[in-house]
């Protein structure tokens, strides 16, 4: 095994030796791993961003009850639920784009930095293609990959447009398919 000399800050250093006494570990056995970690998140092209921005995610899943659920049995959920009470289901869907979206605006305060956030969070989502644009006086929302079933794209439609209302749009235009939902709107 290498032996190296390493220089760490004396916070560091102490950050080091508490994990080692919490973990029952050396501190060589601490810093071993936390290469070993490195090492494979570099080997899957993942950095320290995109790691700070999945604690982010996972706190704001957390904060918003997210659980998971295969997409098949979302489907199937949704559309027994719209054929009781479209109105209700829609309406629920859209409360919690709400909510999304006030949580979403504690981290990305405008749509240009949660178009970003959005880019940077794209590895983590359970989606093929998550896209936000914004032009001039305009947003577009695509998302591909939302479920399998025209129901499932409709509900995801009305939480996106209701989420996009937490940023100040309105006026929405949307285009739904089976796992396929782009909505547009306007201030």
């Amino acid at each position: 095994m290498a032996r190296l000399n390493i220089s760490l800050t004396n916070d560091q250093a102490k950050i080091i030796q508490d994990l080692g006494k919490e973990e029952g570990k050396t501190i060589s056995s601490v810093i071993t791993e936390s290469v070993d970690l490195y090492a494979k998140l570099k080997e899957k092209h993942i950095n320290r961003d995109q790691i700070e921005n999945l604690i982010s995610f996972h706190e704001i899943s957390t904060a918003i009850g997210a659980v998971p659920i295969s997409a098949i049995m979302l489907d199937l959920s949704v559309s027994a639920a719209l054929k009781c009470s479209e109105d209700e289901v829609m309406k629920m869907w859209c409360d919690r784009g709400h909510i999304f979206g006030e949580l979403v605006r504690g981290i990305a305060k405008d749509i240009t930095e949660l178009a970003r956030l959005v880019k940077q969070y794209e590895t983590f989502l359970p989606t093929d293609r998550l896209e936000i644009r914004s032009y001039e006086d305009e947003v577009e929302l695509l998302l591909i990959g939302s479920g399998y079933s025209v129901a499932a794209s409709k509900v995801t439609a009305e939480g996106a447009k209701c989420f996009l209302m937490e940023y100040g749009y309105k006026n929405f235009e949307q285009q739904v398919a089976e796992g396929f939902v782009r909505i547009r709107g306007t201030p």
